[in-house]
């Protein structure tokens, strides 16, 4: 099951990504471990390459997250939901992660690029375009001022591949849900 990502109470998002030579063992395994204290709820991602993984985590406060982070196996960033659009409900087949990095620390420029996206976006919905597949997207503001990460629910990776034309960018990866152990 996918996080909520628009719960009030997570007041930090951890995000990794990383890639592994046994990718499938290593999320079975991560996703049985249980909840660190403070985490609200997590949810692991298979890329569609078949070895990128993601972690996308929901925190209580700032500071667990970041005991978390120190020790964790993979680098973790921290990050805070800054903006969603939620356009349809359904089942998520693909989760895309677009990476926005900026040249400098500017929380100014953060915000202002994800306002200008959704700007962008009501123009486009007001002329009548719609994106066929997506179902949400959820901007995240790094907390070190330097990064975007816009968290994208489409209804699969065929969705997006025919919104972006791109098989694989180093700018976005696409990744499927991995259901907890019993689910």
């Amino acid at each position: 099951m996918l996080p909520d990502l628009t719960r009030p109470d997570a007041a930090v998002a951890l995000i990794g990504q990383w890639t592994s030579t046994d990718p499938a063992t290593e999320l079975d395994r991560r996703t049985a471990e249980p909840l660190p204290a403070g985490c609200l709820a997590r949810a692991h991602y298979l890329g569609t390459d078949g070895t990128s993984l993601l972690h996308y985590s929901q925190w209580a406060t700032s500071a667990a997250a970041r005991a978390h982070a120190a020790t964790a196996p993979v680098p973790l960033a921290e990050y805070r939901r800054y903006r969603s659009q939620v356009d349809a409900t359904g089942p998520a087949g693909c989760v895309v992660i677009a990476a926005i990095d900026f040249d400098r620390p500017d929380a100014q420029r953060q915000r202002d690029f994800v306002d200008e996206m959704f700007t962008a976006g009501e123009q486009a919905e007001a002329d009548g375009v719609r994106i066929p597949g997506l179902l949400a997207a959820h901007f995240h503001l790094s907390a070190d001022g330097t990064g975007v990460r816009n968290y994208a629910e489409w209804t699969g990776p065929a969705a997006h591949l025919a919104f972006t034309g791109v098989q694989e960018s180093p700018a976005w990866r696409r990744y499927r849900p991995h259901p907890a152990p019993g689910h």
